[in-house]
């Protein structure tokens, strides 16, 4: 195998590459899975604004459910009302009469019959001996009037009914009516006959006389004689009942029945048929229409063929965005693209945003620009804060890009949210204040509202319907900029604690003198309190010279030296004159103590809670520098003794490590310098810059920059921002004369002495 290949097969063996290609994959299938639902699920709503000319794809016939409804209305409308007969009261009706001529058959006279049943059927002389004239001779009913009687009672209910004055009216307001015919013996199915028209109980004689007509009329077409209608007649107007009643139960049945055979009225539409033009807001209707244009479409084999090269497209774009991602930050960010977890988080912030912003915009389609903006600038302000603007400025592009496809937005709302997040990213350039995070979310609100004011203006015409949703982009745009805004300052501890930050916000809260650290510094090492209060403004003006972060410097400059709380004694800035007690100690037993404080250092800050950043100031202050004082000691020591043990350079240097940032550098050359240039005699300027560049052209050959990004040039500015200020520190002083050298000398010219000395 080609020395190429090995090479290469190696560098996929590497744990960071698989671990980095099985992070990817899942990045690119949940990518891909979340645009094939976004497509699926994407439909139009009532009120959006029609961008693009809708138009049907395919010929299709599709049932108009209006129609087919107001059709299936008016069959359960026409449907029959169906009548029961009374069966109990009729049967009692039917024996009643038909037992009449038995019962009379012997009664020659009125005087021998029953006078009830003389007022049931109105009995005269007459209609008595006519009703004797139906018997037999064997005394029985004969059969006409048995054929008669039921004739009657049958017309009682199928023809003309005599009803509660409830089901009257209820029949007399329906158009059709029918008798629903119970099944026979035979065993033929019950039927419906029509009913056209019905009688009603009531009261009142004028009622009663309608009544008895109605009767008289429905005996005699039952058979019977003329002079024996009013005995039939009277018979029901003695006790009267309804004879039929509205089965209400059959009649819903029957209306459900009459509605369901109805057939669906289906309408024919084109294609090519215009659904919705641009500028037109969408209504109930016309979503309807698109919705079934669309499953016409999805029926046919075009749209599965289509279907199958949108799936792999958006398979495809997933793959492009990830290589896209994956490829920036192996180019400018190794620390990503080295770290499985920075870019297993990266990525998931990403599509976590994604996440949301889709759901949103599927589900609540008048959110959708909140959403996206909103997801957007949180994602620019964490990887902002996590890294640089420079990354917050490629992710908002990318974030945005993901957005559009993902709720096939037009290229004005992916350029208006990559304004937006733009701006955000820009104004992120430090947050030392609350007021910094405000004011870029006010500026960001500006821009996104700029930015979604044009694209709309230049793809609708104007209409009120186009303000509408103008103004809808745009409050979304600015309310979201600013919910941001106030949700990140809020959560702004959470996000440094989740993702190890340190914002300017931590850095000025740190920077306050009342800290426990501080106080402890200014009461038990005073000395030292001074020495890094004056390292931090010379750092901080060098720092901000070559565009280092000032304000990081200052702060670690404040808390480098905490170690030294602990035995403030040993060291020259806190002894104040009074004894040294490294005189009490061999040169190793003092190297001890004062390489020392830099552990107890790392320790006080880890106790305290310190910023990770902060520890990195006081563990690399020193470096691996040398500890020459008592190095030579040592060796002064050891040739006094007479003894021949060679004395290591190696054993009195710092432990380290070296600073890897330049504002860690540019905190060593400020503290050595600061403390040689306090030990000088005569700080004149001269001999302060040759101090600053002896020093730092030392640390520089010891190796001590090695592993920091600092130039040549930039070490340059640096020397003379710290001589500049060094010189400030110690300017030359004026010796004013004292009075017993006046008389001495004698006067002093008023001339000589400058008008604006200062002490």
């Amino acid at each position: 195998m080609p020395r190429t290949g090995i090479e290469l097969w190696t560098t996929l063996k590497r744990p960071e590459f698989v671990y980095g290609g099985v992070i990817c994959l899942l990045f690119v299938a949940g990518l891909s899975m979340l645009a094939g639902w976004s497509h699926s699920r994407k439909v139009p709503y009532a009120g959006q604004l029609v961008e693009h000319p809708v138009v049907n794809l395919v010929d299709y016939e599709v049932e108009d459910p209006q129609a087919t409804e107001r059709e299936r209305v008016e069959a359960r409308n026409s449907s029959a009302l169906l009548l029961t007969p009374m069966v109990a009261y009729l049967d009692r009706l039917e024996a009643s009469i038909d037992g009449l001529p038995r019962a009379l058959a012997e009664r020659k006279s009125l005087e021998e019959v029953n006078p009830e049943l003389v007022s049931a059927f109105a009995l005269t002389p007459e209609t008595l001996a006519e009703v004797r004239t139906y018997i037999d001779a064997d005394g029985a009913t004969s059969s006409d009037w048995t054929k008669w009687s039921g004739r009657f009672t049958d017309l009682l209910w199928r023809k003309t009914p005599l009803l509660s004055a409830e089901d009257y009216q209820d029949f007399e307001t329906t158009l059709n009516k029918a008798a629903l015919i119970p099944p026979s013996t035979s065993g033929a199915s019950e039927t419906l006959q029509p009913i056209d028209s019905a009688m009603v109980m009531g009261e009142g004689e004028d009622h009663e006389a309608n009544l008895r007509h109605e009767l008289e009329l429905l005996a005699r077409q039952a058979g019977f004689p003329r002079d024996l209608t009013i005995s039939i007649a009277q018979r029901v107007i003695e006790d009267p009942n309804p004879t039929a009643q509205i089965d209400r139960v059959r009649t819903r049945e029957n209306a459900e029945q009459s509605a369901s055979s109805v057939e669906p009225i289906k309408t024919f539409h084109e294609r090519g048929e215009v659904i919705a033009m641009p500028g037109e807001v969408l209504d109930r209707p016309q979503i309807l229409l698109i919705e079934q244009s669309r499953a016409a479409w999805a029926d046919t084999a075009e749209a599965r063929w289509e279907r199958l090269l949108v799936l792999l497209g958006l398979g495809g774009i997933s793959i492009g965005i990830c290589a896209l991602l994956t490829a920036y930050a192996a180019t400018f960010y190794p620390r990503i693209a080295k770290n499985s977890l920075r870019l297993a988080t990266t990525l998931g912030l990403v599509l976590t945003a994604a996440i949301l912003t889709t759901f949103i915009g599927v589900e609540i389609p008048s959110l959708a620009v909140l959403a996206a903006v909103s997801t957007t600038l949180i994602v620019v302000i964490v990887i902002a804060l996590t890294y640089d603007r420079r990354l917050a400025l490629f992710i908002a592009i990318t974030q945005s890009l993901l957005n559009g496809i993902l709720l096939e937005e037009s290229v004005g709302m992916v350029v208006a949210l990559v304004i937006t997040g733009a701006t955000m990213a820009a104004m992120l350039r430090e947050i030392r204040n609350r007021r910094a995070l405000i004011r870029a979310s006010s500026v960001t609100a500006a821009a996104g509202a700029i930015a979604f004011i044009l694209p709309t203006l230049a793809a609708f015409p104007p209409s009120t319907e186009a303000w509408k949703m103008l103004l809808t982009d745009v409050a979304s745009a600015v309310c979201a900029s600013y919910f941001v805004g106030f949700l990140m300052l809020g959560a702004l501890p959470s996000i440094e604690k989740m993702f190890g930050l340190t914002t300017g916000l931590t850095l000025s809260e740190l920077r306050d003198t009342r800290h426990p650290l501080l106080r402890q510094m200014q009461q038990r090492a005073p000395g030292t309190y001074n020495h890094s209060l004056q390292i931090a403004n010379i750092a901080e003006a060098a720092a901000e010279e070559i565009g280092a972060d000032g304000l990081l410097v200052y702060v670690g400059a404040l808390y480098h030296d905490i170690g030294k709380i602990n035995k403030p004694d040993y060291f020259i800035e806190n002894q104040a004159g009074g004894p040294n007690k490294h005189d009490k100690l061999s040169p190793a037993m003092s190297l001890l103590v004062i390489t020392g404080h830099v552990k107890d250092g790392v320790e006080l800050a880890k106790e305290y809670g310190l910023p990770r950043i902060l520890i990195q100031f006081v563990e690399s202050h020193h470096g691996t520098t040398l500890v020459e004082y008592f190095f030579h000691a040592a060796i002064s020591e050891a040739e006094e003794k007479g003894e021949e043990t060679t004395i290591e350079e190696f054993d009195f240097r710092y432990p380290g490590p070296k600073p890897r940032t330049r504002e860690a550098a540019i905190l060593m050359l400020c503290d050595c310098v600061e403390s040689a240039t306090r030990a000088m005699g005569e700080p004149t300027p001269s001999r302060i810059e040759a101090l600053v560049r002896t020093l730092s052209r030392k640390r520089l050959e010891d190796g001590q920059f090695d592993e920091c990004p600092l130039s040549f040039r930039e070490l340059r500015s640096v020397e003379d921002s710290i001589i500049k200020s060094l010189c400030a520190i110690y300017h030359g002083r004026i010796a004013y004369p004292s009075r017993q050298s006046e008389d001495a000398e004698g006067k002093v010219e008023k001339r000589d002495v400058p008008q604006n000395a200062t002490a």
